[in-house]
């Protein structure tokens, strides 16, 4: 399971300034996090400000779990025998493919959808018959470039949802249905503006760990750019950077760690009470746990 959080640019840092300060060090981890808990946790006033910070975090997490659940019985009704006719290398290597087919990132540049934002932009902006979409190769050349590993899926997956958050349309799920994997198709018609606008206009720095993945979903947000009704060709400003420089980034780190605390101790149910935005494989927790 791969656990990313991501705090918006808008937010006030001072309760890390503080926690800093307290601890006399220049950058915070989660372990710094739990160690100041055993050292502070009678000074409840300063306690109070940390902990409501961190809960200004989004999570995205990415379950393997839920993609290989699907994947066995399907490869079994198919007839498919395991050991001869697949392994469990194979059933890491589709749901890694999987991952991949079903963010974002990907979705936006399929065929498809590309075909759709031909029909949808081709009225509006003036470039649109004239631009061929740029579409993403197959899930499985997409895995190479990202490194070929299911880490690497996890990775590429949650980056993806938590840099076109707003890129789906949240649907009602049956609330015993705890699967997290479910079709769904980006809702193009009524929020495409909104979702150019707010990708290309947010920043978003992850913290230096993969710019395979950073560059594949830039990418898809330069597509975008293309089909805006306002056609702008500025890059997406997605990078990675420096902890130690970036405020945001230990914040991050901070609250995906106490997130895979929660998890291990409390379930999917206490993250969500813990953490008012936590989207599992693209879906709304809220919207399942209701």
């Amino acid at each position: 399971m791969y656990v990313l959080a991501q705090f918006s640019e808008r937010t006030s840092f001072d309760w890390l300034a503080r926690l800093r300060a307290q601890l006399g060090k220049d950058e915070l981890k989660h372990a710094d996090y739990l160690h100041a808990g055993l050292l502070y946790a009678a000074e409840t006033d300063l306690w109070r400000v940390v902990d409501a910070g961190v809960q200004q975090a989004s999570i995205f997490i990415v379950d393997p779990h839920t993609y290989v659940m699907q994947l066995i019985p399907e490869l079994l009704n198919s007839g498919a025998e395991y050991g001869v006719d697949f392994t469990w290398t194979d059933i890491l290597q589709l749901a890694a493919e999987k991952m991949i087919a079903e963010t974002p990132a990907y979705e936006l540049t399929n065929s498809s959808v590309s075909m759709e934002l031909v029909r949808l932009t081709s009225t509006r902006n003036p470039l649109g018959g004239l631009l061929a979409p740029n579409c993403l190769p197959l899930p499985a050349d997409v895995l190479k470039r990202i490194g070929g590993r299911i880490r690497d899926a996890l990775r590429f997956a949650a980056r993806s949802y938590a840099v076109f958050e707003f890129a789906y349309r949240d649907e009602e799920f049956d609330a015993e249905d705890c699967s997290f994997v479910h079709p769904r198709r980006f809702d193009l018609g009524n929020r495409f503006d909104t979702v150019v606008r707010s990708t290309l206009s947010t920043r978003r720095i992850f913290d230096v760990e993969d710019s395979k993945s950073v560059q594949v979903i830039a990418e898809t947000a330069n597509t975008l750019a293309m089909y805006s009704p306002r056609p702008s060709f500025q890059t997406l400003y997605i990078q990675e950077e420096d902890s130690r420089k970036a405020d945001g980034l230990q914040a991050a780190d901070i609250a995906a760690g106490i997130a895979r605390i929660v998890i291990d101790t409390h379930g999917l149910r206490g993250l969500a009470n813990r953490f008012p935005k936590v989207r599992v494989n693209g879906v709304d927790l809220q919207q399942i746990l209701r």
